[in-house]
């Protein structure tokens, strides 16, 4: 009678606990950032914009997926570092930039956080954690458009 009971247990009970694990996929997650960049017209802000890609994440594995200068919309896939539990871990991410007359607007959305052994789980604690990594590149394309935007007017 034992053996039975013991079979049931090591086939059936781990597909019991994978079905409750999580992934580290942030469902239905999007922020939206908005840049002002006054005195430039929308294809400067284009041009900038992809500038500011090719500079910033030619070493850190971002794709521009594409890029409508008409529409003035760039679609990319990146990948973010932050640190949890004392280990620098990565969060991939797509970055939707639409630009304006003196203005940019980002949205990040699909973020799913991940390490080198496999995915982490997508908590509130890891989630506020990429936040303030997508804010941070955020902040340097303001940084950006204010000073080469400036040499630009």
């Amino acid at each position: 009678m034992r053996i039975p009971i013991f079979i049931f247990l090591v086939l059936f009970l781990p597909a019991l606990f994978t079905g409750c694990a999580t992934t580290g996929k942030a469902p239905g997650f999007e922020m939206r950032e908005e840049i002002q960049a006054p005195g430039l017209d929308r294809e400067s802000v284009f041009d900038l914009v992809a500038n500011w890609m090719a500079d910033s994440y030619h070493a850190n594995k971002t794709v521009v997926e594409s890029a409508d200068r008409k529409r003035g919309r760039i679609t990319a896939s990146g990948v973010v570092p932050f640190s949890y539990m004392g280990t620098e871990q990565s969060c991939r991410y797509r970055m939707i930039v639409e630009t304006g007359d003196a203005a940019v607007r980002i949205t990040y959305r699909d973020l799913d956080a991940f390490t080198m052994q496999g995915l982490t789980v997508m908590t509130d604690d890891v989630l506020a954690r990429v936040k303030t990594s997508l804010k941070r590149s955020t902040y340097s394309l303001y940084r950006f458009l204010a000073t080469r935007g400036a040499a630009m007017r």
